[in-house]
């Protein structure tokens, strides 16, 4: 269920730090191999214009930078007049946020994205800040810290196309179903995504250690009883719920020489 709140009795949208977080990677990703950040982001249904999403990066970061990892309406902006600016290079922690800030006042004064902002290394232009940002967003996801220096590399072009962020976890199945079986089992699971062709699959047997396969593992149960449980997880950080079954194996060659060395015992 999305966040939301009434503004002149019209509910807007938002997306959860979770989303712009895992947004904020594919943004990042996006821009990297196609030189051009991608027009839109959709996520969980919910769509932010390229205009509309620099705001809620900056205000996010402005945000993990006072301790508040909150999540980020969904503004009405309108898109920059002339994108322009040439400044790239590498900014401390204090002055991207600064520009951070600055750019967020720009857009609460004007309803409009900027076409650059400026800083120490010069009028970084606005495809670049949303690159630079995003980055900054993506790592302290993946790091619990805002970096301690950001670097803006010049990209311009907005792409015709946008983006769906992958919110999809994928799914194992198995081969064997669980009950009581009179001789040694071999179970393969098997872990298929909607995008990633090699999710892992994590597991443990009898609440032992967990073991990690790339998309497929075969286990072998002999004599005893065993409960599996397993899970996978792709490339995206996407998690399937952990899944629980139990195995009951009486080999006949395990009963019989129990019955043998009983009558010896006799």
């Amino acid at each position: 269920m999305c966040l939301c709140f009434f503004m002149n009795g019209v509910s807007a949208e938002s997306f959860t730090y979770d989303e712009m977080a895992s947004s904020a990677e594919d943004v990042f990703r996006y821009t990297q191999e196609n030189s051009k950040v991608p027009k839109s982001v959709k996520i969980n249904g919910k769509t932010a214009t390229d205009e509309n999403y620099l705001n809620m990066l900056t205000n996010t970061v402005v945000k993990i930078s006072n301790g508040n990892k909150a999540g980020s309406t969904i503004p009405s902006r309108k898109a920059p007049s002339n994108p322009q600016g040439t400044g790239k290079g590498t900014l401390t922690k204090s002055q991207y946020i600064t520009v951070a800030k600055n750019i967020n006042s720009f857009y609460s004064s004007n309803g409009q994205a900027p076409n650059y902002a400026s800083s120490a290394v010069g009028n970084i232009r606005y495809e670049s800040l949303i690159y630079g940002f995003s980055k900054a967003l993506y790592a302290y996801e993946r790091d619990g810290t805002l970096p301690s220096e950001m670097s803006f590399p010049l990209v311009s072009g907005i792409s015709s196309s946008g983006i769906t962020v992958d919110t999809t976890p994928p799914s194992t199945s198995r081969n064997l179903n669980g009950g009581w079986y009179n001789t040694a089992k071999t179970v393969t699971l098997t872990a298929s995504d909607n995008k990633d062709p090699n999710p892992k699959i994590y597991y443990t047997v009898n609440g032992g250690s967990t073991y990690s396969a790339t998309k497929s593992v075969a286990l072998t149960f002999n004599y005893g009883d065993f409960t599996l449980k397993y899970r996978a997880k792709d490339s995206k950080g996407n998690t399937e719920a952990v899944k629980t079954v139990n195995y009951k194996l009486t080999v006949i060659n395990q009963v019989l020489d129990i019955l043998i060395t009983m009558v010896f015992l006799i």
